[in-house]
């Protein structure tokens, strides 16, 4: 399985529609149903990190690192699904093979570990968003940070 696929099946996972060991933090308070990779779902996943960002000292750290790294799996696949351009998932480590002066701005961290990157050589960082989200508040919508890509 390559990364792209490793990520469109993590965004099922958040959507609901794959299961295995584990969930996100408080899969109640995502309203499931309404995610079908549009860029409107995404505001739905605005309200669940704002949830998530309020409660996240009662989840277990397995159920948010599933949270952040679903969930921007999610963001980065609506991305993918309604950029001009097209994306692919890229590790970290390829990325910065690629383009060594950037590892002092993009250092390897649990947002950064994985990127969309597109032909042209731009990226951008959906984990991180929403680690961003968690840390800074909802200035970081995911909804206008996707929006962008229109």
């Amino acid at each position: 399985m390559d990364l792209n696929e490793l990520f469109q099946e993590f965004a099922e996972a958040f959507v609901g529609r794959v299961t295995g060991d584990g969930d996100i933090a408080f899969p109640a308070k995502l309203k499931r149903g309404k995610l079908d990779f549009s860029l409107e779902s995404l505001r739905e996943v605005d309200t669940y990190l704002a949830y998530l960002r309020k409660h996240r000292q009662k989840a277990s750290s397995q159920e948010m690192n599933n949270a952040l790294l679903w969930g921007g799996a999610y963001v980065g696949e609506v991305i993918r699904r309604i950029a001009k351009r097209s994306y692919e998932w890229t590790e970290h480590a390829d990325f910065i093979a690629a383009n060594p002066r950037l590892e002092q701005v993009i250092p390897l961290t649990f947002g950064t570990q994985v990127l969309l990157l597109a032909e042209d050589g731009s990226m951008t960082l959906p984990i991180n968003k929403l680690v961003r989200f968690l840390e800074e508040g909802p200035e970081n919508s995911v909804h206008f940070y996707a929006g962008g890509e229109r």
